[in-house]
């Protein structure tokens, strides 16, 4: 497979890389340590740490292709972004999935409209049969300011080879 990567775009990737294994790293260790202080687990619950390890994963697989700078890596880390850009709470059902740092807008649509910001580190949330009557949807900022980071350093990437030819 061939790896063209041009000098301005490589430090982006080697940014992304880094970024995505520490926080897949960091989201696997903070939730192992969150999953067995709420021991013992029974039913369903024993789930999410496959789903966990899964997501947290994948956010390394992510950051390695692009340590690597390998043709895939930019298109693959966009899916992981994207999956980390909305968090919800409805019918009593919370998912939010944060591999990395997060800067929320969280609206609270329950009664009225409310507002508020939040940030932090890697985290994971499923939960059921939580609280039906809440309705929550969160936006990550810094998710979607990485999904437009990573289209930049593909047209940087296009351009460059562009131009040297």
């Amino acid at each position: 497979m061939e790896k063209t990567i041009y000098s301005k775009a490589k430090i982006g990737y080697q940014i992304l890389g880094y970024y995505q294994i520490i926080g897949g790293v960091s989201g696997i260790l903070l939730n192992i340590y969150g999953f067995f202080t709420q021991l013992p687990v029974f039913g369903l619950v024993i789930i999410i740490p496959i789903i966990f390890f899964i997501l947290y994963g994948f956010s390394i697989y992510c950051g390695v292709q692009c340590l690597k700078f390998e043709k895939n890596s930019l298109t693959i880390s966009i899916y992981t972004q994207v999956f980390q850009i909305l968090g919800i709470s409805i019918f009593g059902i919370v998912f939010s999935y944060v591999a990395g740092l997060h800067f929320n807008i969280n609206f609270d649509l329950s009664n009225s409209t409310l507002v508020d910001y939040k940030a932090g580190v890697s985290n994971f949330k499923l939960y059921y049969n939580q609280d039906p009557d809440v309705i929550k949807i969160n936006f990550n900022l810094i998710a979607i300011g990485l999904v437009v980071f990573i289209d930049k350093l593909k047209s940087t990437n296009k351009s460059e080879k562009q131009t040297l030819q």
